[in-house]
């Protein structure tokens, strides 16, 4: 629940300085251009890889497949490593570049919205609940249910900034490490 409160609270920090986000462009797949910040062209590519990884798993019933990726995705990729990130680009105050914080709080929200949807078989009545949420009461069809489920768009699985970001990943993940053992 931290987490949902994390992105509504963003929501609405962002209409207080005239930012927002345009619901119609989501329901799709979320796109990057190529000059995009690394964690946002590594979000969109690690989201299309686990949509492609979850309809191949339930292509072939491997549901637990599809729910373990999922779970992978949601809680490891985008909680513990996208929101951290995405947060130094979340600036409202007066002297930010608006158009930075639109296009980070964009990609956040098309990625959550098109997540709950990968999520939604899973758990229907918690990502129904969120969904609706997102889209402020007012959503374009009456369910989640009734959405195109999220498939992997394979100009968006870039290989090279998945890579990229693994190494970053590793390097934070060793800064911590050695902080942790000289504490």
């Amino acid at each position: 629940m931290e987490r949902r409160r994390f992105l509504f609270m963003n929501v609405d920090r962002a209409v207080e300085v005239g930012i927002t986000v345009d619901l119609a462009a989501l329901g799709g797949m979320p796109a990057v251009a190529d000059d995009a910040p690394l964690e946002a062209r590594w979000i969109v590519a690690e989201l299309n890889a686990t949509a492609a990884k979850v309809n191949q798993s339930l292509e072939n019933y491997r549901y637990d497949d599809a729910a373990n990726t999922i779970y992978q995705f949601f809680w490891g990729s985008f909680c513990d490593w996208y929101l951290e990130i995405v947060k130094l680009r979340l600036d409202f105050s007066e002297t930010a570049d608006k158009a930075q914080t639109k296009a980070a709080l964009t990609t956040l929200v098309q990625v959550f919205e098109a997540a709950l949807r990968l999520l939604s078989p899973f758990m229907p009545f918690l990502t129904e609940e969120l969904w609706h949420a997102v889209y402020d009461g007012k959503p374009p069809a009456k369910s989640i249910a009734l959405t195109r489920y999220p498939q992997g768009d394979g100009l968006q699985m870039n290989e090279a900034v998945l890579i990229d970001m693994g190494v970053l990943q590793s390097l934070i993940a060793e800064i911590r490490a050695l902080r942790k053992r000289s504490a």
